[in-house]
């Protein structure tokens, strides 16, 4: 008499994803009882698992080893029951990821040369999906261009550029004349057949606005382009301090017609000179072109 026990194998040996354009990937178990594939974007793929013990089965989404399953848009978990000769029972669970179609952009941004370091650093916005806005200083020739894209495995380029430059995920210190008034960006998404273009236009800009104007620490009061303070009856000596907006605009002070200072940026003067009841000044701010 001989008595064979039956067999509690339900290892896997493979499990294999095919999809309608004829690719066949194997997966790869990522943790005790999760398997994983990433496929090309398809609606449907082909599900077959193939035993260790001959004698197991398997069945894929309530079904055969083998069985045509439904893609949803990204991931799709696949039910998968391995049941051996001896009736034990092991569910595994099989993630099928699809490419991304994601070619939307993280960020742009524009920075500096280092010869530029004294100029406005560029102030990109956002104006719809597609286009962007970069603000520049007017003395800006050259602009270093930087994009980064939301997926990780998406390509990114300049427009100009041929497809051989694409890089993943991260373009840098791209270097692009200000002169052209625009520039674009292309991105194509992981799947390779999503793209999207972005246009990115230049807009130079400078304000001649006063951000603060002070006399002896006060802030004076503005009100239809007239500055206004009070300080002590007994103080001869007026300490102001004007502020420009864009710290690289030129700022200068007058009075009685005559200009006194002038400054790059904030302008600190002490007048020793006001004797009367009152001091006038003329304040003009020029743009650094």
């Amino acid at each position: 008499l001989t008595i064979n026990k039956l067999s509690g194998n339900t290892d896997i040996e493979e499990i294999k994803v095919t999809t309608p354009d004829n690719n066949t990937y194997v997966a790869s178990e990522i943790q005790t009882g999760k398997y994983y594939v990433k496929v090309k974007r398809n609606n449907t793929a082909v599900v077959d698992v193939t035993l260790a013990d001959a004698n197991a089965t398997a069945s894929v989404a309530n079904g055969t080893k083998t069985e045509t399953v439904t893609l949803l848009n990204d991931i799709t978990e696949v039910n998968i029951v391995i049941t051996s000769e001896d009736g034990t029972i092991r569910p595994v669970i099989l993630q099928i990821e699809k490419e991304s179609d994601d070619a939307s952009l993280l960020e742009v941004r524009g920075e500096l040369l280092p010869s530029d370091a004294q100029k406005a650093s560029p102030v990109v916005s956002r104006v719809n999906s597609t286009t962007y806005e970069m603000k520049v200083d007017s003395r800006l020739n050259i602009v270093r261009v930087f994009a980064t894209t939301h997926n990780e495995f998406a390509k990114v380029k300049l427009g100009v550029e041929d497809a051989s430059q694409y890089v993943v995920h991260e373009m840098q210190n791209k270097q692009v004349n200000v002169s052209d008034g625009s520039f674009t960006i292309n991105v194509t998404a992981e799947d390779g057949v999503t793209t999207k273009t972005y246009t990115v236009k230049f807009v130079k800009v400078f304000t001649t606005e006063l951000e603060r104007v002070s006399v002896d620490g006060i802030d004076a009061e503005l009100e239809e382009n007239v500055y206004s303070v009070l300080i002590d009856a007994n103080d001869d000596t007026a300490n102001l301090v004007i502020t420009p907006r864009n710290e690289l605009a030129t700022v200068e002070l007058y009075r009685d017609g005559n200009l006194i200072t002038t400054q790059t940026g904030t302008i600190a003067y002490a007048d020793d000179s006001v004797t009367d009841n009152m001091a006038k000044y003329r304040i003009k701010v020029i743009n650094p072109d």
